[in-house]
């Protein structure tokens, strides 16, 4: 479900068949990408998983499994949201836009066990897809947090 609205409000129309998008989570992480019009996604570690004492290669060989899921056609640009990307993209932000474009995740020096943990996730989707355009976009990233406070 919190794929499915994370992709619904951070995918613009105009990238509906040409990219993917990625929410980096405390708790878990959500892959999602448009399949013939229908919303697919798939879930993987969060970037709180050191407090459960998983090592960083099991939490990247997982997410590099999942975001393989990701087809090729969609691999060019990836829209991302969630705590950690927010923070990356206030080092490289210019002015007010809309849209940061991020840089590669070896540029970035996250010193806490989280901010690592998530630079693991984002490497590891980046090295699995090929992807070389992370897009974050600063209007949709709290928007799935209101969303699911919402009565259904």
């Amino acid at each position: 479900k919190e794929g499915v609205l994370g992709l619904r409000s951070v995918l613009p129309p105009a990238y509906a068949s040409k990219a993917f998008v990625v929410d980096i989570g405390s708790g878990n992480t959500k892959i999602s990408w448009l399949a013939d019009g229908a919303p697919k996604s798939v879930e993987t570690y969060g970037a709180k998983y050191f407090e459960h004492n998983t090592d960083e290669a099991t939490v990247a060989a997982d997410v590099k499994a999942k975001a393989t899921e990701v087809p090729a056609g969609l691999r060019q640009t990836c829209f991302i949201i969630g705590g950690i990307p927010f923070e990356m993209a206030k080092k490289v932000r210019t002015g007010k836009e809309r849209y940061t474009v991020l840089d590669a995740a070896s540029a970035y020096q996250l010193d806490n066990a989280k901010g690592k943990a998530g630079l693991n996730i984002y490497r590891s989707v980046a090295e699995a897809t090929g992807c070389k355009q992370f897009v974050f976009d600063w209007d949709a990233n709290f928007t799935i947090g209101y969303l699911l406070t919402l009565p259904q």
